[in-house]
């Protein structure tokens, strides 16, 4: 599919759109028109820096009926920016970008927009980079040789509020928190004082399940399981999922990779 003009733009597709700005030749947004009380695709932005793949990754997309995608951008900074005009529901973006990288755009709009899911769809399968690019605050990671169905299956678990990796990443990530733990392997003091059940959340989360899976395992509120991931927080002296699950796995909170 060419792409858009640099001129505003007026396309139909399964709901009117119009366009709502340009960045640059190559970067576009669309503003969907009121879906009048009816349910609707989930919205994507696309991120990469290559015209190609974005163009390949938005024709399977559009091959998804519960999915459209409502904007392009070819750098980090254009995807931030695209994210706080139309707020998407979701987001697809590579790592490697002009001007600000994916790990570092994935960290602004969770900064902005802490529920909204980003799925890393990149080239780099070594476990470093995808400890990376969860600990910025991404849902999923999904190398470009995946398929559409499993771009679909990871939409569709960001879309229940999940974590999404397959097997081949998982086992890298697993890898590269071995190695890790192996290397500076100590014990917190602190984290004794973490109670049963703060322990119970923490191997849950271990697990890649997100909070409102949490609060269905455990019969709790969400609220409550976010209450006792900040006190892990706290007592670990960390601020995000990977590190309080690395820190965990090294004070015997919960198992490691085995």
């Amino acid at each position: 599919m060419p792409e858009p003009p640099v001129m505003a733009m007026v396309r139909t597709y399964r709901r009117p759109y119009v366009c709502l700005r340009m960045t640059v030749n190559d970067s576009w947004v669309k503003a969907p028109a009121q879906p009048n009380g009816a349910s609707h695709p989930w919205s994507v932005v696309i991120a990469d820096d290559h015209a190609v793949t974005r163009s390949g990754v938005k024709l399977m997309l559009d091959m998804l009926d519960d999915v459209e995608v409502v904007g392009e951008a070819s750098t980090g900074a254009e995807l931030v920016e695209i994210c706080r005009r139309v707020e998407p529901d979701a987001v697809l973006t590579d790592l490697d970008m002009p001007e600000m990288g994916g790990v570092e755009a994935t960290e602004a709009i969770r900064r902005d927009f802490p529920d909204l899911p980003v799925l890393v769809l990149t080239v780099h399968e070594d476990g470093d980079r995808v400890l990376e690019a969860m600990r910025a605050g991404a849902s999923g990671y999904l190398s470009k040789t995946a398929s559409a169905d499993d771009v679909h299956r990871a939409l569709n678990a960001l879309r229940a509020g999940d974590t999404y990796l397959t097997p081949e990443v998982a086992g890298v990530a697993i890898r590269a928190l071995t190695e890790k733990i192996t290397t500076h392997a100590h014990t917190d003091p602190s984290s004794g004082s973490a109670t049963p059940r703060e322990r119970e959340v923490l191997g849950l989360v271990a697990g890649g399940l997100s909070a409102r899976s949490i609060a269905r395992r455990l019969g709790i509120s969400e609220r409550t399981v976010n209450t006792h991931i900040g006190h892990v927080y706290r007592k670990l002296g960390v601020n995000n999922r990977v590190d309080a699950v690395l820190a965990g796995m090294r004070a015997g909170l919960v198992d490691g990779p085995g």
